[in-house]
């Protein structure tokens, strides 16, 4: 296998990389809107306040990201729009402000706010596509097709996103509130995704994962899913995760009905770092081992 020349999303292909518990998870998410450089590292090199930084670094189990609607990016007297997200909720919940500056979220309660005493919830989808493509150019080559795309289909509702994390599964997208995963986008393919996701199901062919589950459970969601036909986003309810020597038990309740999936890791996979660094780096490599239905 020769990987001279090639970008991350073309090594990830050639050797047939799964998509599925191929994303970090977190419990809350904060969407805060930024029109500055995006680089490589743009969290940490923005110019937004440390202290703002420090305040959302600091929350437990969370993820900021930062967005933009390059349409908007010239406007005046704008409000900075920050969306704060608890996607591991058992009824997953957006909640949007719209602040004066930066430096009003210090004076925010995170928890009070997610717990629905500041501002109504969201009651609308919130879809974030990568396209940061000083992070790595597979991002904007791939992913502002899919942001264009989607931002004709569904206006506001999309937005560009900070890298998180896949970009050799670029175009990669999160769907919010539940934090569901997917990758290796095309326009047309995301376009099908929203659609089904607004109708309560969860595409399976573009899957990462649900962005709240431990990875292994991720892939657990997936073979699960993909065994009983079931794409009903409402329908799974994750219970628990051990781990011992024979791999992950992950339990998931379809219903009321208890599974057991067991899955096992198998040699990592080697894929390319990022493009233009012919660095490889290890990566799990699910391997689903039984499903077992609790009668």
């Amino acid at each position: 296998m020769t990987f001279a020349g090639k970008t991350s999303v073309e090594y990830s292909r050639e050797i047939n990389e799964p998509l599925y518990g191929s994303i970090k998870p977190y419990d809350v998410y904060f969407l805060l809107e930024y029109n500055g450089i995006y680089g490589s590292h743009v969290w940490d090199d923005s110019t937004i306040p440390q202290a703002i930084k420090d305040k959302l670094n600091a929350y437990p189990k969370s993820k900021p990201l930062l967005i933009r609607q390059p349409a908007d990016v010239a406007a005046l007297d704008r409000q900075i729009t920050c969306f704060i997200i608890r996607a591991n909720a058992e009824k997953p919940v957006i909640y949007r402000l719209d602040l004066e500056s930066y430096e009003a979220l210090l004076s925010v309660d995170i928890d009070a706010v997610l717990a629905g005493e500041v501002v109504p919830i969201w009651d609308e989808p919130v879809y974030a596509v990568c396209c940061n493509g000083r992070r790595d150019v597979c991002c904007s080559t791939h992913g502002v097709p899919v942001y264009n795309a989607l931002s004709a289909f569904v206006g506001d509702a999309v937005w560009q996103v900070s890298h998180f994390g896949g970009h050799r599964y670029a175009g990669t997208m999160l769907a919010f509130p539940h934090a569901y995963s997917f990758g290796r986008l095309d326009g047309n393919d995301a376009i099908e995704i929203v659609r089904a996701y607004e109708s309560g199901i969860v595409s399976l062919s573009y899957l990462r994962g649900r962005a709240i589950y431990p990875q292994a459970a991720q892939a657990a969601e997936y073979f699960l899913r993909v065994a009983l036909q079931n794409k009903q986003i409402k329908s799974l309810t994750f219970v628990s995760l051990q781990t011992t020597h024979a791999g992950h038990e992950v339990r998931f309740d379809v219903d009321t009905t208890p599974y057991f999936v067991r899955i096992i890791e198998g040699e990592p996979l080697m894929v390319l770092s990022s493009t233009g660094n012919d660095g490889l780096k290890p990566v799990p490599n699910w391997k689903l081992g039984t499903i077992h239905k609790v009668d």
